[in-house]
């Protein structure tokens, strides 16, 4: 956290840093995903408050699971403090799930994926999330986390401005199928796809324009729609829609431009370089 806040507030070049999202430390055993459960932490006031201490502003989103002890209750303090709850990596029933969205939870973390999923006795946390028509859910879709068909679930219930692009991407991204580690996990990326040795999805190697073109092509989602959830939807999240996410007169112009295949033709490019 101090090191996210440092490299928040010097504003380096390139890459920028727009704050930190917890993601790992509240979760249950059941739905850990590629996540070691040793280093799972009980939802504490004190915690909580040394992290954010720790992040000197920083810290924009904090990932939970809402059936944890002090679920709703550090939902509301973190909501309180201006940092943004995320339900993922859990169990929480439908009624666990809807009780933190009304005590100030924003969404899901990668939707379907580590979570409870429907079933039509029990909607379970992806069925709050998708009814619920003020929560964000995050997306992956690279063609394996989640199928065409639920893509298409999912933009019908949630629409273009309830639906995130992430990329998931861990550090296999970009590079070779080979054996690589997730902290102190070791995976194995094979066709692209990262696995724990258990068989479990370990993140992706996906990058938001493929995201961007999976989503038209596999899920016959609009282009504007599915770039918008790539940049102006997590833009609008974080509350930063008046000077990011959109090439608009008085925002920052920082773009990349890519061809008709999607392929990136040049990066991080401020509009006073190519106008």
């Amino acid at each position: 956290m101090k090191v996210i806040g440092a490299a928040y507030k010097q504003k380096m070049p390139g890459a920028q840093v727009l704050g930190g999202y917890s993601e790992g430390l509240f979760f249950s055993e059941k739905h850990k995903g590629a996540h070691n459960e040793a280093f799972f932490k009980s939802l504490d006031e004190a915690l909580i408050d040394e992290m954010i201490s720790a992040a000197d502003g920083a810290l924009k989103a904090v990932a939970l699971a809402p059936e944890k002890a002090n679920g709703v209750k550090m939902t509301q303090y973190l909501s309180k403090h201006g940092v943004r709850v995320m339900l993922g990596h859990c169990d929480a029933d439908f009624a666990q799930t809807n009780a933190a969205l009304a005590h100030g939870a924003c969404g899901g973390v990668h939707v379907f994926n580590g979570m409870r999923g429907i079933h039509h006795r029990e909607p379970g946390c992806a069925g709050a999330l998708l009814l619920d028509s003020q929560a964000l859910v995050e997306v992956i879709a690279d063609g394996i986390h989640l199928h065409p068909a639920i893509l298409q679930l999912i933009y019908r219930l949630k629409g273009q401005q309830k639906m995130a692009l992430i990329s998931d991407c861990i550090n296999a991204g970009g590079l070779k199928d080979g054996e690589y580690q997730l902290g102190e996990m070791p995976i194995v990326v094979k066709g692209g796809v990262a696995k724990t040795h258990s068989g479990s999805l370990a993140g992706s190697t996906l990058t938001l324009e493929k995201a961007v073109k999976n989503l038209a092509e596999l899920a016959n989602i609009p282009l504007l729609e599915a770039i918008n959830m790539a940049s102006l939807v997590p833009a609008t999240y974080l509350n930063m829609d008046k000077e990011l996410g959109s090439i608009e007169v008085g925002k920052i112009a920082h773009f990349s431009l890519l061809d008709d295949a999607f392929k990136v033709q040049h990066a991080n490019l401020f509009a006073k370089q190519i106008f």
